[in-house]
């Protein structure tokens, strides 16, 4: 029988959170065949033996992977394989809090054909489960309906754990795979405008996850790995919005996609580094972003002004 729903997880040494995260999955209320697949990317802890106990007992696809590919390979491979005819994602440290999710998110897109898929609220939580008192993310859109014209390289429909869309990937074997080479650790910015530039998304007003937000030095999760972390942050993100405007332009020649503003913003966030930290590191990746293909650096200057206030706003 047909796989109706691809539940796709991907995990990276998160053995303190990948049981919750699979029974939140398994305690589902659906009478739809749900196929789980599992990508353990080479995890140095003991989630692949926890993975394991799991799928002695529960129906699983556990892909236990020798060596490392990277979150956005781990994904892409798993998107390849997924058989069901809408697929949801999961990350390895997040959870889902309502039992009804994939069912509600299955009727909404049987019932809405014109919408490629849809996502949900999320509560914002601790390692521990415990809610932040801050529930804003600036890079979700505000708006109910999400086209591509929202996306501006860096703004989602909703969180990775609360997606579901149409299996866009069964029919065209490889035709994504910027997905897996935009950048290795952070797919969900291309993998959500490689969905847009199919459809719309739509978020609904139920809240049914738990997005397990962790942003330090020196944890291993990719957020802390790619930001918190890593001193090229800045440069790393405005060289993927690059990338993802040359693609969607190249999908959409008549759109009117422009991430122009995104890019000034991590060139401001790049220059804002520079002067709290005083590396020359950072100064390296200003003068790369300045001497970009395509860039206008007076344009990029004279932005300047208005990017650093408007940070400084967000800081205080």
């Amino acid at each position: 029988m047909e796989s109706l729903i691809s539940v796709i997880v991907i995990t990276y040494n998160q053995e303190r959170y990948i049981h919750q995260a699979l029974q939140s999955i398994l305690s589902q209320n659906t009478d739809k065949v749900i196929e789980i697949l599992v990508g353990n990317d080479a995890s140095t802890d003991r989630t692949g033996e926890i993975l394991e106990e799991l799928a002695r007992t529960q129906n699983l696809n556990l892909i236990q992977r020798e060596q490392n590919l990277g979150a956005s390979a781990n994904l892409y491979d798993l998107l390849e394989h997924a058989r069901g005819k809408y697929v949801a994602l999961l990350e390895g440290d997040d959870y889902w809090t309502d039992p009804d999710k994939l069912q509600k998110q299955y009727d909404f897109l049987e019932t809405h054909p014109d919408y490629i898929g849809c996502t949900h609220e999320c509560l914002l939580v601790d390692e521990l489960g415990n809610e932040l008192p801050d529930q804003n993310l600036d890079w979700l859109c505000k708006k109910r309906e999400y086209t591509i014209q929202d996306h501006q390289g860096l703004y989602l429909a909703g969180q990775t754990g609360t997606l579901m869309f149409r299996n866009i990937f069964k029919e065209k074997t490889g035709a994504y795979e910027i997905i897996r080479t935009a950048h290795p650790l952070i797919s969900d910015r291309t993998l959500q405008m490689v969905l847009a530039l199919e459809g719309p998304l739509y978020r609904l007003d139920d809240c049914m996850g738990a997005y397990r937000q962790i942003n330090k030095i020196g944890e291993r999760n990719a957020t802390s790995r790619c930001f918190a972390s890593n001193i090229h942050s800045a440069y790393d993100s405005f060289d993927l919005t690059c990338q993802l405007e040359e693609y969607a332009k190249g999908r959409k020649e008549t759109a009117d996609i422009d991430f122009n503003i995104t890019k000034k913003d991590f060139f401001t966030s790049a220059v804002y580094q520079c002067l709290r930290k005083r590396s020359p590191l950072i100064y390296q990746d200003i003068k790369k972003i300045l001497h970009y293909p395509g860039v206008n650096r007076w344009s990029y200057i004279f932005f300047l002004p208005r990017g650093i206030i408007r940070k400084l706003k967000k800081r205080i």
